[in-house]
């Protein structure tokens, strides 16, 4: 008689717990077309013993909300107690992280290419970057070829934030997972409507969604700076100033001036800040004291002077500027004064290219044709690859360093 040995339920469990990435390693988000998270959906149907662990791998690695039918499930699935568990999914499984992008099949918008499937990503890779299955049309040994996100631009008439019922889907997402949600990746586009433009209201929608995230520790937004006033006047906080938690985040086309400085000052653990194409700092800005610039802002904020005049004596921070390479501001002539400002390199500056993928032959002589989608895209695949915060120290052209000491 033929018997089948039957492994213990803890060696199931166990198998399961590996299907995801390594904690120690990058932590990438994860889309409905990977294996990984088809492979964790069909755990959850085996039994009630491999739904629990299942289902919280999927929340923990699988939010990745990119259409409004998916916002809209998602919202229902979120606020909804388990049959099983007779919890919320936020109190049964505790800290995610998403990316959020409803507005990609509103008006035909194609939204990220990215999928963990083709991006040349990090070493928990399997060979030829694959996270999962591989085509079999897939060469392995073919080089990597870019690939071009599709820029459709906004106006008041078509912009994708006219979209009420995702607008509302978004905020009351974002309302239920503010507990929980530690890192988002934010894919919308919210300059595509101004205030004196929003008569329906959704940019404060908006805003009350994104106030309420009080712990979350890492944001990227691709498209913008993360832009949520709702006044024409714009004298609103940045609302990522309201986040006592935030440690890292990356911001689009955001203004570089003492003000976003004096801000970023007011986010008591902020260790990074990256910024992809950055208003006012660029090839032409030799003269941007960036060091300088923060140093007043510390100063103007906390009233103290230091024993050794213009010495920074204030917090850490790392700042990246990351651009297409022929764009990247110069700050070499800056350093023998950054040495003498700050010995210790408390303030800690790299600029990155964003292009670095594309070949010449790819490019042409006058430059990649859309730099601005490059750049989105660059760092939104390494976002939510779970590789940005590392890549800018790996992938820079230029870091400051500390004052070599004299012996």
């Amino acid at each position: 008689m033929e018997t089948h040995a039957k492994l213990p339920i803890e060696i199931i469990i166990l198998i399961i717990e590996h299907l995801t990435p390594d904690a120690a390693g990058p932590q990438p988000i994860l889309p409905a077309v990977s294996i990984i998270t088809k492979s964790l959906l069909a755990w959850t149907t085996v039994s009630k013993a491999t739904y629990p662990i299942a289902s919280r791998l999927i929340w923990q690695n699988c939010l990745y909300i990119d259409t409004r039918e998916r916002i809209d499930a998602f919202r229902e699935f979120a606020s909804r107690r388990s049959v099983i568990t007779g919890r919320t999914p936020c109190e049964a499984y505790g800290p995610t992280r998403m990316f959020l992008s409803p507005f990609s099949s509103v008006l035909g918008y194609k939204g990220s290419t990215y999928s963990p499937e083709s991006f040349p990503g990090p070493p928990y890779l399997s060979p030829g970057g694959s996270l999962g299955q591989v085509s079999e049309d897939d060469d392995p040994d073919a080089p990597y070829e870019p690939v071009f996100p599709e820029y459709v631009p906004d106006d008041v008439v078509q912009s994708r934030l006219h979209d009420l019922q995702t607008v509302q889907n978004v905020r009351e997402v974002l309302l239920t997972l503010a507990p929980v949600l530690k890192t988002l990746v934010v894919d919308m586009p919210l300059r595509s409507l101004y205030p004196e433009d929003d008569h329906q209201g959704v940019r404060k929608l908006l805003r009350e969604g994104f106030e309420a995230l009080a712990v979350i520790e890492e944001i990227v937004s691709v498209e913008d700076e993360l832009y949520l006033a709702t006044n024409r006047d714009y004298t609103e906080a940045q609302v990522w100033t309201r986040w006592p938690k935030l440690k890292r985040m990356a911001l689009y086309n955001i203004l570089a001036e003492e003000e976003t400085w004096r801000n970023m000052l007011l986010c008591p653990q902020l260790e990074v800040g990256v910024f992809t194409r950055a208003d006012s700092i660029d090839a032409f800005s030799e003269h941007r004291d960036v060091k300088r610039e923060w140093t007043k802002a510390w100063t103007a904020s906390t009233s103290i002077r230091s024993s050794t005049e213009g010495l920074y004596q204030g917090p850490e921070i790392t700042m990246a500027f990351c651009n297409q390479r022929s764009e990247l501001p110069d700050f070499d002539k800056l350093v023998p004064q950054w040495h003498t400002m700050d010995p210790e390199n408390r303030i800690c500056i790299l600029t990155v290219p964003t292009d670095s993928a594309y070949d010449q032959q790819t490019n042409g002589e006058d430059g990649i044709d859309d730099p601005i989608g490059v750049s989105q895209e660059w760092i939104r695949d390494r976002a939510l690859a779970g590789t940005l915060w590392e890549d800018v120290k790996r992938e820079n052209v230029f870091m400051s360093s500390k004052r070599e000491q004299e012996i």
